[in-house]
C-alpha cells in the first residue's frame, strides 16, 4: 500500500499498475474464480469481512466497505481521490473480461 500511496502523494494521480494489482488482490479475496475455490489464507475475521462485503451485491458498496477498513490498510483508503471508483472499474473489468484483457481495458 505504501507504493500506491507514495505514488499518489508524489504525483496526485493513481498509479495504473498498482491500482489494478490492488483490485486483483481484492478479487482474490472473493475466494472463487471461474467457479473454483481459491486458497485464501488469512485470519478468519479478514476472510469473513471480505465474504460479507462481496455479499452486498454492489461493487460500489463493496469497494467502500473494503477500502474504508483501516484495520486492513492502516488508513481509510476511500479518502484517496478516485481510488474507490478505480477499484470498482478494475473489478468490473476483471469479472467481465478476466485479468489480462481487464488490465488492457483498465489501463486505456
Amino acid at each position: 500500500m505504501h507504493s500506491l500511496l507514495g505514488y499518489y502523494n508524489a504525483n496526485k494521480k493513481l498509479p495504473i499498475n498498482l491500482t489494478f494489482s490492488l483490485a486483483c488482490l481484492i478479487q482474490f479475496y472473493k475466494g472463487t474464480w471461474n467457479n473454483e475455490a481459491l486458497p485464501v489464507k488469512d485470519s478468519p475475521e479478514i476472510v469473513e469481512a471480505f465474504k460479507s462485503a462481496w455479499q452486498l451485491g454492489n461493487l460500489d458498496l463493496f469497494a467502500t466497505k473494503i477500502l474504508s477498513n483501516d484495520e486492513f490498510w492502516g488508513e481509510d483508503l476511500t479518502k484517496i481521490n478516485g481510488l474507490s471508483q478505480a477499484i470498482v472499474s478494475a473489478l468490473s473489468e476483471i469479472e467481465a473480461n478476466g485479468v489480462e484483457q481487464g488490465f488492457a481495458n483498465f489501463s486505456k
